[in-house]
């Protein structure tokens, strides 16, 4: 593990989420037809399914899937990373360790039946607005109210066992993760467009995404699919904007950076930069800070699950939209901005 330490150039101004513009429109995934339980089952074994992508997104997936097995009584299998096709495998990570230590406490007074069933979506935003529709909250603050005393009892036996230690005073911490390595090259987009669809159609207990691209029509948005909805960086003005509020509150706190190693250099002004191939570790990090910064990306919002700190401002695009953020179900104290 290495620590880049560095301090960079100023950046210029943007806005927080002061307003609440009526723009909606869909997210980027294929309304696909998949088994999915949305009624109330129970005593019937459940596999958790996997996503062929990073660390983030599957563990999201994976607290989605948890949920609706905890909530319908079933027996929750242990989740085995090595079933995903690209052999991408997390199973050293201190989190999915700990999610497997969660599904055993699920599991107490369970039994393993021969009737199985799945608790899944491949499109990752109906997937989370049908959790959040059925357990009437968003999944952030439900997740907080459920599992995040024992998740974090967990957590940190297995970073011991893993010898993770924090090399800063995380109390006196303003994080701010960065989306770069594989997205690096994308552009900055208003997330408002997605988020406000998503939120609307969480409002009516919707999961009917098939009027998106009338939307696209509507707005004018070409290519929204592609440009609107999808992990992408933020630009450093947009980001400083954030910063400044949490400096007002917090003058001494440091400005901490997490990101990939790979992604270019970083110019957003901070004092000291993470950047490991571990990303556990650095997941790790994020989650001890006073206030998180999350990007638009699903790593954070997990970080966001995690974090042991008072503040957290969330980015508005369609997929946070869809774990009810911001709508009619939104428990959370999470701060906004666009």
């Amino acid at each position: 593990m290495s620590l880049n330490v560095a301090a960079y150039g100023s950046v210029g101004e943007n806005i927080l989420d002061s307003s609440k513009p009526a723009l909606e429109v869909e997210d980027k995934d294929q309304a696909a037809n998949f088994a999915f339980s949305s009624k109330k089952l129970s005593g019937k074994t459940q596999e958790i399914q996997h996503r062929e992508d990073r660390l983030g997104a599957n563990i999201s997936s994976y607290i989605c899937q948890i949920i609706f097995g905890d909530q319908n009584g079933h027996f929750i299998k242990q989740i085995d990373s090595s079933q995903i096709a690209s052999n991408r495998t997390f199973a050293n990570s201190i989190y999915i360790k700990s999610l497997n230590n969660l599904i055993d406490d699920i599991n107490i007074n369970r039994k393993e039946t021969p009737e199985e069933v799945i608790e899944f979506e491949p499109s990752f935003r109906k997937l989370n607005s049908r959790c959040c529709i059925q357990i009437k909250q968003d999944i952030h603050s439900y997740f907080i109210q459920h599992y995040f005393k024992r998740m974090q009892t967990y957590i940190k036996n297995n970073a011991g066992l893993q010898g993770y230690k924090i090399p800063y005073k995380w109390k006196k911490i303003i994080c701010v993760h960065l989306r770069l390595d594989d997205v690096s090259e994308r552009s900055c987009y208003d997330g408002r467009y997605s988020f406000n669809y998503h939120k609307n159609k969480i409002n009516k207990n919707s999961v009917d995404f098939s009027d998106k691209y009338d939307h696209y029509r509507k707005l004018k948005l070409s290519g929204f699919h592609k440009k609107y909805d999808r992990q992408a960086p933020m630009s450093n003005e947009r980001i400083q904007k954030v910063i400044d509020v949490c400096k007002k509150k917090y003058p001494k706190h440091k400005v901490m950076v997490v990101a990939s190693p790979i992604g270019g250099d970083i110019t957003l002004k901070h004092d000291f930069c993470i950047r490991t191939n571990d990303e556990s570790f650095d997941l790790y990090c994020m989650m001890h800070s006073n206030v998180l910064i999350c990007s638009k990306s699903t790593y954070s919002l997990v970080a966001a699950h995690f974090h042991k700190g008072s503040k957290i401002f969330a980015p508005k695009w369609g997929l946070f939209a869809s774990t009810g953020m911001e709508s009619k179900y939104d428990k959370s104290n999470l701060k906004y901005f666009y």
